[in-house]
């Protein structure tokens, strides 16, 4: 029994111990590399898995589409990538509309003013022309619309005529004979001159004793006068009756009344002035300076107080009374309008 036992003890001289030690040694190591593959596996896997789900959130996660971005998305009708509203698109990523609620395209202020909106812009919104505005009046100072006055010399607000009526101004003066056209001057020669006198009472007008009185303002003399009654009797309600030269006068319909002159039968102003004079009962009907203020004349000793129109400017066109035979003693009373309309109806333009 006792060789059986010492075979399996251990040697004392270290031979068979060193052949353990390098075992367990090489076991050491060999658990050490395994430990260091597994650490350098594990950090590995998670780098690779951190990286690609970062990629893969950027790719599969685009910005939500909204209106600027350039892009037309569902739901817009143009997108230009801008805020600019006076181009083709808006910041609504629409085009411009006169009931989008923002100033686009060529409107002046929200929905109205320019050329392409019906709505005109009320008081102290902005403006460029007078056709931008209600009050048909721009501030061109600083480009806002005035409101309607009643002595703006314009037929706006709730006016029946120019600067009378309506709710807010004094009631127009009553229908009457009145001086309604004069082109005085135009480019080139003076060929085209006349003067047109207009009946808008509703009764027939007896021209016996009434004259067209024609003043130099220079010196403040009457250089002319017609003796209207030789055109006929009576002017009717309603009717005209042309002072012009033959050019003028053989273009007019049949049924107004005419009396031709020379060329060059009025002064072309800086001032000068018509005046229409009833001699019988010594009193002035109706007159007009053009080209500045008139002192007062006297014909036949009556005394004649003008008032002022704007100037022609030596241009086409005619000083229209607007509207068709309204008289307030105003300037505003008269516009310049093209084409002259000898005979006929002034409409404004």
């Amino acid at each position: 029994m006792l060789p059986l036992a010492l075979s399996a003890c251990p040697a004392d001289d270290g031979s068979s111990g060193d052949e353990i030690g390098t075992t367990e040694t090489d076991t050491d190591a060999t658990d050490t590399t395994d430990a260091d593959v597994d650490a350098d596996t594990d950090v590995d896997v998670d780098t690779d898995t951190d990286t690609t789900d970062t990629t893969d959130t950027t790719e599969t996660s685009p910005p939500d589409p909204f209106c600027g971005d350039g892009n037309v998305d569902p739901g817009e009708v143009c997108d230009d990538g801008n805020d600019d509203d006076t181009d083709d698109c808006t910041i609504l990523c629409m085009p411009p509309a006169c009931d989008d609620g923002i100033v686009s395209g060529a409107e002046t202020d929200i929905d109205c003013g320019g050329p392409e909106c019906e709505a005109k812009c009320d008081a102290d919104q902005g403006c460029f022309q007078n056709e931008d505005c209600a009050s048909l009046n721009c501030d061109p100072d600083n480009n806002v619309c005035f409101a309607a006055a009643c002595d703006d010399g314009i037929l706006n607000g709730t006016e029946e005529q120019v600067d009378c009526g309506g709710d807010t101004c004094d009631p127009c003066p009553d229908p009457a004979v009145v001086i309604n056209e004069i082109d005085y001057d135009q480019p080139g020669g003076d060929t085209g001159e006349f003067v047109e006198i207009f009946n808008g009472t509703p009764d027939d007008l007896d021209l016996m004793g009434l004259f067209l009185v024609m003043i130099n303002g220079s010196n403040n003399t009457v250089y002319g006068a017609v003796d209207l009654s030789n055109a006929g009797p009576t002017l009717v309600a309603g009717g005209y009756l042309v002072v012009g030269v033959p050019a003028i006068t053989g273009g007019v319909p049949d049924d107004v009344l005419t009396i031709d002159q020379a060329n060059n039968f009025l002064q072309n102003g800086s001032p000068d002035a018509v005046a229409l004079v009833d001699v019988v009962n010594m009193e002035v009907i109706d007159n007009v300076a053009y080209e500045g203020p008139m002192g007062d004349v006297m014909f036949m000793g009556i005394d004649i107080v003008f008032t002022e129109a704007q100037p022609i400017d030596n241009d086409d066109g005619s000083l229209q009374r607007i509207p068709n035979g309204f008289d307030n003693d105003q300037p505003g009373d008269w516009l310049f309008i093209n084409p002259p309309t000898p005979g006929l109806e002034n409409i404004a333009p």
